[in-house]
């Protein structure tokens, strides 16, 4: 029973079965089932009212005074500024945060997760997947444990959240390049499929709907490779050859964008690999546009144009969020959607004929 109560099969609040039902269901005596009621309510799992049965109840937990950050690779710079946002509004509220790096792996994001309700006051939570992370996140809600999402939405899940606005980002994007004149576009997003990725692409499909669409094709790509920091991608031997780099080479040359927006900053970097090893000139040939406007945006050649977005911001809020929270366990859950704006560098420019001529001169697909 008690491992039903902690995965949420009885739900906090909801009455539990009777003994009778109880016993039938274990294979055990009414006494037996007696026993671990008693045992279960002296651990405050449970809650027995007169003259209406059993319910389980959320046990007083004891004030630790720690937060725990659990997220997926601290070296990612994004992170990095989120964890020292989140650490400073912790410290002013008398609290300490303990930052567990998951790298990545949704077993030990789950581990850290049933971990912490036994070590922390609450969570903030960077999830690994939105859809591998939600039945951990689902049990912790339902034991009525505080916690907070920070970026990445799971769908379906009602819990606090705070995320930059994705929709209005991409949907800057699209207008840019509408305004540009751009009419074949490639969007290359990452095969993990995030709730920030979806939002990005919404936001600019919004953005051209409302455009002339005559003669405009817009392609989405799926980078294979699961995405890995910039910090980590450029000290690869040979990051222009990485595989994402030789898949974005041949969609470029299969649908010859004139325009590619990229889901975020590590993948338009890639994209400007793959556009250098086919001797395409950015932005004489290709306009390229990511989203994030992390450090490499600017060491980028040329400079990346960008959605900028507040990861220093994001962590403050979320911690804020998560006091709030535990001040408050009965508040309905807040989404907070951060405001984000496009920074123009030099990768952008409006298409030139002169260019498009050149490179669809002698390719069959244009012919």
């Amino acid at each position: 029973m008690r491992a039903y109560i902690r995965s949420g099969v009885y739900v906090v609040g909801g009455p539990l079965p009777s003994e009778v039902e109880l016993a039938a269901s274990f294979g055990v005596s009414r006494q037996t089932v007696r026993q671990a009621l008693g045992q279960l309510a002296s651990e405050q799992l449970l809650v027995r009212v007169v003259g209406r049965g059993t319910f389980v109840t959320i046990p007083q937990r004891r004030q630790t005074e720690i937060i725990s950050c659990i997220v997926t690779r601290l070296r990612d710079e994004m992170i990095a500024q989120i964890v020292e946002g989140a650490e400073r509004v912790a410290r002013e509220a008398g609290r300490r945060l303990e930052i567990i790096n998951v790298l990545v792996d949704s077993a030990l994001e789950q581990q850290s997760l049933e971990a912490a309700r036994s070590t922390s006051d609450g969570v903030l939570l960077f999830p690994v997947s939105d859809q591998r992370s939600a039945h951990s996140v689902g049990n912790l809600l339902r034991a009525g444990f505080p916690l907070v999402l920070v970026d990445r939405a799971i769908p379906g899940v009602d819990v606090d959240l705070v995320t930059a606005d994705n929709v209005a980002g991409g949907f800057a994007v699209g207008q840019l390049l509408a305004k540009l004149g751009h009419q074949r576009i490639l969007i290359v997003d990452r095969i993990s499929s995030l709730s920030t990725e979806h939002e990005r692409e919404q936001g600019f499909r919004q953005a051209l709907a409302g455009v002339n669409s005559a003669g405009m094709t817009i392609t989405t790509i799926s980078a294979k490779s699961a995405i890995i920091t910039a910090y980590d991608y450029l000290r690869l031997p040979h990051p222009e050859c990485h595989l994402d780099v030789l898949q974005i080479a041949e969609a470029l040359q299969e649908h010859l964008p004139t325009a590619v927006f990229a889901i975020n900053d590590v993948t338009a970097l890639q994209v400007s690999f793959a556009a250098r090893r086919l001797g395409w000139r950015i932005p004489d040939d290709l306009t390229l546009i990511g989203f994030g406007d992390d450090a490499h945006a600017l060491a980028c050649d040329p400079p990346l144009t960008t959605v900028h977005q507040d990861p220093m911001e994001m962590g403050r809020r979320a911690m804020e969020l998560l006091i709030s929270r535990i001040q408050d366990p009965s508040r309905p859950a807040a989404v907070v959607r951060l405001p984000v704006h496009l920074v123009i560098r030099q990768s952008a420019g409006a298409p030139r004929s002169s260019r498009s001529l050149r490179l669809l001169q002698g390719h069959p697909k244009w012919q």
